[in-house]
C-alpha cells in the first residue's frame, strides 16, 4: 500500500514539474512572466498584506496559493484556434502575465506614497528583479528611514468665518443654538500627540470636524474647508501641527468669488411627495398632486395611489421639521428610516437653499414611491440531512409564501408561508409511510416600530425597530417511530444600530410552543430511558425568553479587501412563568418529579450561544476563513434534562464535516444501535478554517480544517462517556479536514464538501482513534454534503 502512494505522489510530482516547463509557452522572445512578486517591510502595522493592493502587476494566481492551475490550462491550447478544445482551454485558463517595467515603476511610486502618507516622510523604495529562464522576480525592499511624529496639535476656529446667529431668531433642532468651539472640535480628535505624522488620518479627522459642522446646522461645510498647517523647522522628525478653517467661496452675480463666513441653516419648508417617480413624473417641479394635506407643519402631497400610507405613520419616520437647524445626522436618520418601510421604495431627500435676509434657510423636499404591495414566492431546493437512524438521507424541500407589505397602511409586513419536505431514509421505497417527510406554515405580522406603552413617542422615533408576531405548525413524521406536531407562537423586537446598520438585536419577549406526539411506537418508546421518555417524547409546553444580537461588518454591495467579522450571541430561558403559575396554584409534583399545567408537562431550562467568525482576504481570488463557537444548556427546575429539540449535535454542513450530521458525539460515546437522540447534548465546541481559492468561471475550490464535539452535562445512562470533564474533554474532541468545490453565482452559493475523519473521539473497540492513519477506508471515514451558502 506505501509503495501505491508513492507511486501515485511521484505522478503528481511529475506532472507539475512537466506542466512548469511549459508556462513560458506564449512568452514572447525577449519578454519575461511575472513569476512573483514580493514586499519586505520592517514597519511594524505595515506588512504584505497592507501593501499588496497597491501593486500595479501581480503575478497569475495560484489555487490555494500553492499552483497556478489557471497558467499551466492556458498553456496546454495549441495555436490553432480553430479548433474548440482550444478555444475552450484559453477561455478558462489565463493567459501569462509578462512583465512591465513602466508597471513596476509606477508601483514603487504607490508605494513610496503609502508609506509618506503614514509619516514616513524620507521613505524610499527600492526595486531588485532577478530573471531566470523567460521568468521574471521582482522584490519591493521598503527603507522608511525615519519617521515624523506629531509633538504639538492645536485647534484654532477663528469666529469671522462663521456667522454667528443670536438664538432668538431660529430654533435649532435641541432649541437652543450651539456654537462649535475649539475645546468641542478638540474632544474626542483622532489626532493624539506622539503619533506619527499619518496623512490618511489626517484626512479622518478633517472628515470628522466636517461632520461636526455639518451637525450643527453648516449645511455647505465639507472637509475641503479643513487643513493643516504643519511646522517641520525645528527638525528632528518633530512636527507642530495646527488645524485651520477656510472661508466659505461665494459667487456674485458678476461671476467673481467672494469669501464669506460659512453660512448656518435653518429648514424652512418640509413637503413630502409620497408617489413620486422620477422616471414617469420628470422633474419634481412639474409634478402635479392629486391631493395634499398638512401635517405637524410638513406638507403632504399624494397622487393616483392616494393615502396607501398613513399618515402618522410616515411622519414618525421623518426626522425633519420646520424651524429646525439643518442636522446630517437627522437626514441620515430620515434615510434610514424611511427605507425601513417595506412599501416605499425611490426615496430621495433634497435641499433647496434660500437666502432671507440675514439667515440662509433650506427647503426640504421628501420624495418616494409606493412599493408592490402583494406577492408570491416559491423555492424548491435539495436536501441531504441524515435520518432517524443516522444514515444521510437525499430529499427535496419545497415553500410557497405570500407576502403584503401594507396590509393595514402602516407599511405593516404580512407573510404566509407554507413548506414542505421529503427525505429518503429508504432506497427500496419512495412512499410516505417509509419516509421522513415534514408538512407545515407559518404566518408572520411585522409592525416597522415598537410597539410597547412603556417606551416614550422620541424613543420609538428614533430607533431602529420592530414588532413581530408569528404564529408556525409542523407535522413531522419518522417512520416507525413516532409522528410529532409542533404548534407555536410568539413575540419579537428587532432593532438596529443607528451607526451600525449590520448590528442586529432581538428580543424574544414570549416564544410559546406545544409539542403533540399524536403517535408513538411502543417498541421504541419502550426502549428509552426514563427520564428520556418524561422529557423529550411526552406532549409538553416550552415558553422562553430571549436576547440576541448579531454584529457583522459585511456589506454585499461593497466590494472590498478588508478583513469581514461576524459576532453571533444569544441566551435564552424558558418554562419560568409557568414553573411560577403553577406553584402559586399549589400544583404538586407526580410521581416522575415534574409539575403538569392545564394536564401538559412544561420544560424549564436556561441555554446560551456564542459564535465568531472571520474572513481575510489575501487578494481577490484567495482568502481564509476561521470560525469559533460554543454553547451550554442547564435544565433546572421542572427538568432534568433538555428537550431534543432544543439540544446541540455535532457533524453536518455546519460542524466538523468528517461527520453526517447527528452522528458525533457526545464525548466519546458509541454505539452500534445508537439514534438521532443519543447523538444530541447540552455544551458544544466549534472551531474551523478555511482555505478558498477561485479556480475560474464559477467554481471555487477549498480545504478546510474542523474540531468540536458534543457533551451532556450530567450522566445519562442512554449516552456513556458523554458527559463533560475540564480534566478529560480536550481528549474527545474530534477532528476532520477535507475539500470542497463550490458554484458561486454571486446571488446564491452551492457548496459540495467531502470531510475525512483524522481523529475520532469515539470508544469504538477494535479502531484507532487516528482515523487520518487509514484515508483509503471510505466508507468508514467519509461524509458528503450538500448545502447552500458557506459553513460560517
Amino acid at each position: 500500500m506505501k509503495s501505491k502512494f508513492s507511486l501515485i505522489y511521484l505522478i503528481v510530482v511529475l506532472t507539475i514539474l512537466f506542466q512548469a516547463c511549459h508556462t513560458t509557452k506564449y512568452v514572447p522572445e525577449g519578454k519575461y512572466l511575472l513569476d512573483k512578486v514580493d514586499i519586505k517591510s520592517n514597519v511594524k502595522g505595515i506588512g504584505y498584506f497592507d501593501l499588496v493592493s497597491y501593486l500595479k502587476q501581480t503575478p497569475n494566481y495560484k489555487i490555494f496559493a500553492l499552483y497556478k492551475l489557471p497558467l499551466h490550462l492556458y498553456s496546454l491550447s495549441g495555436i490553432d484556434s480553430t479548433k474548440f478544445y482550444n478555444r475552450w482551454l484559453k477561455n478558462i485558463g489565463e493567459p501569462p502575465v509578462l512583465y512591465d517595467s513602466i508597471l513596476s515603476i509606477r508601483t514603487q511610486d504607490e508605494l513610496r506614497r503609502v508609506f509618506i502618507n503614514k509619516g514616513y516622510v524620507n521613505a524610499d523604495i527600492v526595486t531588485q528583479v532577478k530573471y531566470n529562464n523567460k521568468k521574471a522576480a521582482v522584490t519591493y525592499i521598503a527603507q522608511p528611514n525615519k519617521p515624523f511624529v506629531i509633538v504639538d496639535y492645536r485647534i484654532q476656529k477663528p469666529d469671522s468665518i462663521f456667522r454667528r446667529l443670536h438664538s432668538s431668531l431660529l430654533k435649532s433642532s435641541r432649541n437652543v443654538e450651539v456654537e462649535i468651539d475649539s475645546l468641542s472640535l478638540i474632544h474626542g480628535t483622532l489626532v493624539k500627540k506622539g503619533m506619527l505624522f499619518d496623512l490618511n488620518l489626517l484626512d479622518e479627522e478633517r472628515t470628522r470636524v466636517a461632520s461636526l459642522f455639518r451637525k450643527s446646522g453648516y449645511f455647505t461645510f465639507n472637509k475641503e474647508y479643513i487643513g493643516f498647517v504643519a511646522d517641520t523647522l525645528s527638525g528632528n522628525q518633530s512636527v507642530n501641527l495646527e488645524m485651520v478653517f477656510y472661508p466659505f467661496g461665494k459667487q456674485l452675480s458678476n461671476g467673481r468669488m467672494e469669501e464669506s463666513p460659512h453660512p448656518k441653516y435653518f429648514i424652512k419648508s418640509v413637503q413630502v411627495y409620497v408617489d413620486y417617480d422620477p422616471l414617469r413624473d420628470g422633474s419634481l417641479n412639474a409634478y402635479h398632486p392629486k391631493d395634499s394635506l398638512k401635517y405637524d407643519n410638513c406638507q403632504i402631497y399624494y397622487g393616483e395611489h392616494g393615502h396607501y400610507i398613513k399618515t402618522s405613520i410616515l411622519m414618525e419616520s421623518i426626522h425633519l421639521r420646520p424651524g429646525m437647524e439643518y442636522n446630517d445626522q437627522l437626514v441620515n436618520m430620515t434615510y434610514g428610516a424611511l427605507a425601513r418601510l417595506d412599501v416605499l421604495r425611490n426615496i430621495n431627500i433634497r435641499f433647496l437653499p434660500l437666502e432671507e435676509g440675514d439667515s440662509s434657510k433650506l427647503a426640504c423636499m421628501i420624495s418616494c414611491f409606493p412599493e408592490k404591495r402583494q406577492g408570491f414566492a416559491s423555492e424548491i431546493e435539495g436536501t441531504n440531512t441524515t435520518g432517524f437512524s443516522g444514515s444521510a438521507a437525499l430529499g427535496a424541500a419545497a415553500s410557497l409564501s405570500y407576502r403584503h407589505r401594507n396590509i393595514f397602511k402602516g407599511s405593516e409586513l404580512f407573510n404566509v408561508k407554507l413548506q414542505g419536505s421529503f427525505d429518503a431514509l429508504s432506497s427500496k421505497s419512495f412512499d410516505l409511510k417509509s419516509n421522513y417527510y415534514e408538512v407545515g406554515g407559518e404566518t408572520s405580522l411585522t409592525f416597522p416600530r415598537f410597539l410597547a406603552p412603556f417606551l416614550s413617542g422620541d424613543f420609538k422615533r428614533k430607533s431602529r425597530a420592530s414588532t413581530q408576531f408569528t404564529t408556525s405548525y409542523i407535522y413531522q413524521q419518522f417512520p416507525k417511530y413516532y409522528k410529532r406536531t409542533i404548534l407555536a407562537g410568539g413575540v419579537k423586537y428587532i432593532w438596529q444600530d443607528q451607526r451600525n446598520p449590520l448590528s442586529k438585536q432581538t428580543l424574544d419577549l414570549l416564544d410559546l410552543s406545544y409539542v403533540h406526539f399524536p403517535y408513538l411506537s411502543k417498541s421504541f418508546y419502550d426502549s428509552l430511558p426514563q427520564y428520556t421518555r418524561v422529557y423529550s417524547f411526552q406532549d409538553q409546553f416550552i415558553t422562553s425568553i430571549g436576547y440576541s444580537i448579531n454584529n457583522s461588518n459585511f456589506n454585499p454591495m461593497v466590494k472590498t479587501m478588508q478583513p469581514i467579522h461576524t459576532f453571533r450571541a444569544s441566551v435564552e430561558t424558558a418554562g419560568n412563568l409557568l414553573d411560577l403559575s403553577a406553584k402559586m396554584l399549589k400544583v404538586e409534583p407526580d410521581s416522575v418529579g415534574m409539575r403538569k399545567v392545564f394536564g401538559t408537562y412544561y420544560a424549564q431550562y436556561a441555554k446560551a450561544n456564542v459564535d465568531y467568525s472571520k474572513s481575510i482576504r489575501f487578494d481577490p481570488k484567495n482568502s481564509i476563513a476561521w470560525h469559533i463557537g460554543g454553547g451550554i444548556a442547564v435544565p433546572y427546575g421542572n427538568s432534568k434534562t433538555i428537550p431534543i429539540q432544543k439540544r446541540f449535535f455535532a457533524g453536518g454542513s455546519t460542524s466538523v464535516r468528517g461527520w453526517n450530521v447527528r452522528e458525533l458525539g457526545p464525548g466519546s460515546y458509541h454505539s452500534d444501535n445508537a439514534t438521532f437522540y443519543n447523538h444530541s447534548g447540552d455544551i458544544r465546541l466549534d472551531a474551523n478554517v478555511e482555505y478558498r481559492s477561485k479556480v475560474f468561471w464559477k467554481f471555487e475550490l477549498a480545504a478546510f480544517l474542523d474540531a468540536g464535539n458534543i457533551w451532556t452535562v450530567k450522566n445519562y445512562e442512554d449516552q456513556l462517556g458523554g458527559v463533560f470533564k475540564f480534566d478529560s474533554f480536550y481528549k474527545q474532541i474530534a477532528a476532520a479536514w477535507g475539500l470542497g468545490l463550490r458554484l458561486d453565482f454571486d446571488f446564491v452559493l452551492i457548496r459540495f464538501d467531502c470531510g475525512w475523519k483524522a481523529y475520532d473521539p469515539a470508544d469504538n473497540t477494535g479502531f484507532t482513534k487516528w482515523q487520518i492513519l487509514y484515508p483509503y477506508k471510505f466508507a468508514r471515514n467519509t461524509a458528503w454534503h450538500i448545502a447552500v451558502g458557506y459553513p460560517f
